[in-house]
């Protein structure tokens, strides 16, 4: 059977040289016991290709024996990112460099334990010949054996680490052979026309190769293409390693499994990872798992209706600093029943053993280091054992974002951008979740869409779009924005959409820009930083804001990061760091700080409509109080006809969230509900009648069902 349509439940067990060997034996028998019926085992390139010419895979050789015997279906993962100790010897110019000129040597860090990371510079051809003979070596070795089921070529891709953070004197990658390859992909990228590239750029340039790489990110434009290219270059490495295991194992799985790129660690500047790109190379779609429910639904639109696995649950986190938590049944249910909600259609954990080697020891394991169960032990068994007799249903249900009507735009050329302003994306960060974590305990299916997608027409079915922070566009995104309203779609929008003109290389001269300021009919009159707000003479405080945001808006009286809006329909509205008052014929005021001069607006535009921030309110409803957010939401949710699906119906302002998974063919065949309050909660689960598949709760056609706090669970469709 094609592993993809199976539901995945195992865990990651070897990674050089630990678990010791005579750990293997009890271990892989223990997990077959335990109902797993997959295992993931690393292939490292540093500790299997030790001299040229030569690969030594007896340690693996001895484990793809065992997990045969214990009938456990094997992933192997190709790690690229430990170079052998000849490599140098060999190509001493294919260290990487940083933007400061230093070059990195190969180290260890907490999760290379071997050494040999951050790995050599992706452009190098020396090294890449030799990438490319070890993964040739590693295929032809194992592609016949009975036990292997899927290749993962790639562990969470990224430029280096631990270069991650956003340091702009720390950036990846200066190699000669990087900045070479870097010209030659502008010229492509501007047609050949170094005209453009200096229009753009805001340069002088006779030829390409004239080009010098970014290292300031003070100009902006520059510093986007620098990194897209970097993008681009994982994209062209996870493309040739997919393609070389398609040519010589095409019968095999082969997929790759990314970070979920929505964080301020995860991104597009620091790690120069697009997700999105990278696992449209791939046949399933596989995540390192996150213990934030709204992340999945990212994640299943990345699939596009491909399978989606968790192939790194990582419940069980910890460092020798911070042990790992005790983790029972409920606490099991409710991280992973909220991830089935979401897409997810299968599970690996990281780890089996607990670690023994550096600073993430003791921790990561399902059992403990002398291989011993935790009680996260029996909570897996016991999960499983509940779970597996619906599994392969489950794993023929699609992904819930098929059947959105709402979307989440994000763009890694606009995460660039954002981190070239600011030297951080923890603003960025903070609005999506503020507009997603309302969006998400509605109960209400939402579908991400990055550039590519928006200007593919990804738009299409969508009745509201939500643009959080919108600095940085290009003028393909507007067109394409601006034909799904005047077609009947509704845009909710933070301060400044396409301030920054991405194609153009430019600010642009009226906001929004690229155009849009004509067609939405709206427009920012002169903007400013809410630090220069003078709030000193406005109204008193109203009793209906949460006492942080009062007493963040109180202190910041002559200014500050946070202020509040006057509404419409008489409540308050939080804004953040951004401040513009807006103009425009027909507009229709939503909120103001002084009396006639609205930040907030509305406006009609041919069968859509826009409801414009001239301020981040996703920011400010992260940060300080949600409530003014929420009632927006609400009203502009019910405009658009948005409502939770199938006749569930949960308490408003709580955090509780039921997902229906339907099956291919469109059959409601389960609920998840997942309580996230202290209290116990009374909810309609819509759509007949239903049997709780870990509690046993019966719950007859359109009646209700308390929820316990804190909770998770599966309902079976009766």
């Amino acid at each position: 059977m094609d592993p993809a349509s199976r539901f995945l439940f195992g865990a990651q067990y070897y990674r050089a040289p630990t678990p010791e060997p005579d750990c293997w034996a009890q271990d892989l028998r223990r997990m077959r016991e335990l109902g797993m019926e997959s295992v993931k085992f690393w292939v490292q390139w540093r500790w299997s290709h030790r001299a040229p010419g030569t690969c030594d895979f007896n340690d693996l050789d001895q484990l793809m024996d065992l997990a045969a015997e214990h009938r456990l279906a094997v992933h192997l993962n190709t790690i690229f990112d430990v170079a052998p100790l000849w490599l140098y010897d060999a190509f001493p110019d294919a260290r990487p460099l940083l933007s400061d000129g230093r070059r990195i040597e190969p180290q260890e860090v907490a999760h290379r334990q071997i050494g040999g990371s951050p790995g050599p510079c992706y452009h190098h051809p020396g090294a890449r010949t030799v990438r490319e003979e070890f993964l040739r070596a590693t295929v032809l070795h194992f592609r016949g054996h009975p036990a292997l089921a899927a290749w993962d070529v790639w562990n969470e891709p990224e430029l280096g680490c631990p270069y991650r953070d956003i340091d702009l004197e720390r950036m990846l990658d200066y190699n000669p052979h990087t900045i070479a390859a870097f010209r030659g992909w502008l010229g492509e990228r501007y047609g050949g026309d170094i005209v453009r590239l200096n229009a753009v750029w805001g340069r002088c340039y006779d030829r390409f190769d004239q080009v010098e790489a970014p290292r300031t990110g003070t100009c902006i434009s520059d510093l986007v293409d620098w990194r897209l290219f970097q993008a681009a270059t994982l994209v062209a490495e996870a493309d040739w390693r997919l393609a070389m295991v398609a040519e010589l194992d095409p019968s095999r799985l082969r997929f790759l499994h990314v970070v979920p790129n929505l964080s301020e660690r995860w991104n597009s500047f620091g790690t120069a990872t697009d997700d999105a790109a990278l696992l449209r190379l791939a046949q399933v779609a596989a995540s390192t798992g996150t213990s934030r429910p709204w992340r999945f639904p990212h994640m299943a639109s990345v699939a596009a209706g491909r399978t989606l696995w968790n192939t790194e649950v990582h419940i069980n986190c910890g460092s020798t600093a911070l042990h790992q938590p005790v983790i029972d049944l409920a606490a099991l249910r409710r991280e992973l029943l909220p991830q089935i909600g979401g897409g997810v259609r299968g599970f690996q954990f990281w780890q089996f053993r607990a670690e023994s080697l550096g600073r993430e020891a003791p921790a990561w394991g399902l059992v403990r280091p002398d291989g011993s169960d935790r009680p996260v032990t029996a909570a897996v068994a016991e999960f499983w054992r509940r779970l597996s007799p619906y599994a392969d249903l489950l794993a023929g249900c699609p992904a819930p974002p098929a059947q959105a009507r709402i979307g989440m735009w994000r763009s890694a050329g606009n995460e660039i951008a954002h981190a070239a302003m600011h030297r951080d994306l923890s603003r960025l960060t903070a609005s999506l979740d503020g507009w997603q974590a309302p969006l998400h305990w509605r109960s209400l299916p939402l579908r991400m869409l990055d550039q590519a997608g928006v200007v593919a027409g990804g738009l299409a079915g969508l009745r509201l779009l939500i643009m959080p922070q919108p600095y940085w566009l290009t003028q393909a995104e507007a067109d394409a924005i601006a034909r799904w309203i005047e077609q009947g779609g509704t845009l909710l929008c933070d301060a400044h959409l396409g301030a920054y003109d991405g194609t153009r290389g430019r600010h642009s001269r009226t906001v929004p820009g690229c155009g849009l300021a004509a067609i939405l009919g709206v427009q920012e009159t002169d903007s400013t930083s809410s630090f220069h707000l003078d709030l000193g003479t406005r109204d008193a405080l109203p009793d209906t804001l949460g006492d942080d945001l009062r007493k963040a808006l109180a202190a910041g009286a002559r200014g500050g990061r946070l202020f509040s809006m006057h509404c419409a329909d008489g409540g308050m509205l939080g804004g953040a760091e951004r401040y513009a008052e807006l103009a425009g014929d027909g507009l229709e005021p939503l909120a103001w700080v002084f009396p006639n001069r609205p930040v907030v607006a509305a406006r009609e535009v041919g069968c859509g409509r826009v409801v414009y921030a001239g301020t981040d309110l996703g920011l400010a409803a992260r940060l300080g109080t949600a409530a003014g957010l929420e009632r927006l939401l609400d009203r502009e949710l019910g405009r658009a006809g948005l409502e939770a699906p199938g006749g569930m119906a949960v308490p408003e302002r709580r955090r509780v969230r039921i997902d229906h998974v339907h099956d291919g063919a469109g059959r409601l065949r389960f609920a998840v509900a997942h309580n996230d309050e202290d209290q116990a909660v009374e909810v309609r689960l819509g759509g007949g009648a239903w049997r709780g598949l870990f509690d046993g709760t019966a719950v007859a056609a359109g009646s209700r069902t308390v929820l316990p706090g804190r909770s998770a669970e599966l309902f079976v469709h009766e």
